[in-house]
C-alpha cells in the first residue's frame, strides 16, 4: 500500500476510533447501569472490537493489543450479566482507557505514533489490564491459574506515513480529566441522581416507620457515595438530613421537596467542583432534632468532651507544669507522670490537643 494511501485509511480509522472511545468511555462512566442494559454491553464490545480489527488491518499492534483487552472483559460483561461492580473496578478501567486513548491521540499528533511511544504505552498498560482481569475474575467468580505475570505484547513499529495531523485538519485537544475526578463525576451523575429517585419514591409511600427506615439508609447511601471522595460537607449535610426524616411529627409532604432540593443543590456543587461551599442551610437546621450536633459543632463538642474525661477541663481553664521532667510533656499539674510505654500515644494527643485548643474558646 502507498503512503498516500495508507494516510487517508489512517485518517479514517482516527476518526472512527475517536467515536468508539467515546462510546467506551460512556460505558465506563456509567458502568452500574451499563450492565443492567446488555444492547450497551453489546456497543462498548462492538466498539472495542471495531478499534482492534482497524488498528490491525494497519499494523498498529499496540493499539490492537490494548482494544483486545477490552475486548475480552467487555465479554466477561457480556457472560456474566448479574455482575456487581465498583468503585476500585470502574478505577481500573478508567485508567486502563486513557493509554488506550493516549495511542490514539498520539497517532493523530503531528509528531505521529512513534515505535518508543507506543511501546512505552503498552508497557505502562500491562499491570493495569492484568489487575483489571484478575479482579473482574474474582468478582465473575472465574477460577484462575497462579501463573507469571504475562510480558506485555511485542510492538511492532507502526507503518511508516506521513504524520496524519500535518496533513488532516489539527486535533481539538481535550484536558486530561485525572481518573479520581472522573469516578466522583460518575458518582454524582449516575448514582447520586438514582438515589434521590429511590428517595422520591419512598416520599409518594405512605408514612410509615418502614419507609423512615428506608429513606434514612438512603441517606447513609448518599453519604458513603461522598466517603469515597473525602467530601466532609457533604457528609455533614446527609447526617442532618437523616436526623430530620427520622422525626416522625414532620410529614412527608414537608419533607420530600426540602430533601431532594437541599440534596440536589449540594450535588451541583460537588460537580462544579466546590464541594466546600455545601452547608446546612437555615430551613434544616429549623427542624433539625432538640441536641442534635453535625460538623464542626459536633467535633467541637467531642474535644469538651475529651478535656473534661482526662482531666483538663477545670472551670473552663487549663493549668500547665510547664516544668516538667525529661521525656514527659508538658502536663495537667494534676495529670500523674506518663509511663513510658505510653509517651508516643499521649504525645500524639497532647500535639492535637494544642492545636484544637483554641477551637474550645476556653483560655
Amino acid at each position: 500500500m502507498d503512503q498516500e494511501k495508507q494516510r487517508q485509511i489512517t485518517i479514517y480509522f482516527i476518526e472512527e476510533a475517536k467515536e468508539h472511545l467515546d462510546t467506551i468511555e460512556r460505558g465506563l462512566l456509567n458502568l452500574n447501569s451499563l450492565l443492567t442494559d446488555p444492547e450497551s454491553v453489546n456497543e462498548v464490545f462492538r466498539a472495542a472490537h471495531s478499534i482492534k480489527g482497524g488498528a490491525a488491518m494497519l499494523g498498529y499492534t499496540s493499539i490492537q493489543s490494548l482494544a483486545h483487552n477490552f475486548e475480552d472483559n467487555f465479554k466477561i460483561f457480556r457472560e456474566h450479566q448479574d455482575l456487581q461492580v465498583d468503585q476500585q473496578l470502574q478505577t481500573y478501567f478508567l485508567e486502563g482507557f486513557d493509554k488506550l486513548k493516549d495511542l490514539i491521540s498520539q497517532l493523530e499528533s503531528p509528531e505521529g505514533l512513534s515505535w518508543d511511544m507506543a511501546d512505552r504505552i503498552v508497557r505502562e498498560s500491562a499491570p493495569i489490564f492484568e489487575q483489571i482481569k484478575r479482579y473482574l475474575n474474582a468478582l465473575a467468580g472465574i477460577k484462575t491459574e497462579t501463573v507469571p505475570t504475562p510480558k506485555p505484547p511485542v510492538v511492532v513499529p507502526p507503518p511508516q506515513t506521513t504524520p496524519v495531523a500535518s496533513v488532516a485538519k489539527p486535533p481539538v485537544v481535550t484536558p486530561s480529566v485525572p481518573v479520581s475526578d472522573r469516578s466522583l463525576v460518575a458518582a454524582f451523575q449516575v448514582e447520586v441522581p438514582a438515589k434521590l429517585r429511590d428517595m422520591l419514591q419512598c416520599f409518594k409511600q405512605p408514612d410509615s416507620p418502614k419507609n423512615r427506615d428506608s429513606l434514612q439508609a438512603l441517606c447513609d447511601q448518599l453519604k458513603a457515595i461522598g466517603d469515597r471522595f473525602g467530601l466532609p460537607q457533604w457528609a455533614d449535610l446527609l447526617q442532618a438530613m437523616r436526623a430530620v426524616l427520622g422525626r416522625p411529627d414532620l410529614q412527608f409532604r414537608l419533607l420530600a421537596p426540602l430533601a431532594i432540593r437541599e440534596i440536589k443543590q449540594a450535588q451541583e456543587l460537588v460537580l462544579a467542583g466546590r464541594a466546600n461551599a455545601i452547608q446546612i442551610s437555615p430551613q434544616i437546621r429549623e427542624v433539625m432534632p432538640a441536641g442534635f450536633l453535625v460538623g464542626e459543632e459536633l467535633r467541637l463538642q467531642q474535644w469538651q468532651t475529651f478535656l473534661a474525661q482526662v482531666g483538663w477541663l477545670q472551670s473552663e481553664t487549663v493549668r500547665y507544669d510547664l516544668n516538667a521532667p525529661d521525656a514527659h510533656l508538658p502536663a495537667p499539674i494534676w495529670f500523674e507522670p506518663w509511663q513510658d510505654n505510653d509517651l508516643a500515644n499521649m504525645r500524639s494527643l497532647y500535639e492535637t490537643f494544642l492545636q484544637k485548643l483554641g477551637d474550645c474558646e476556653i483560655g
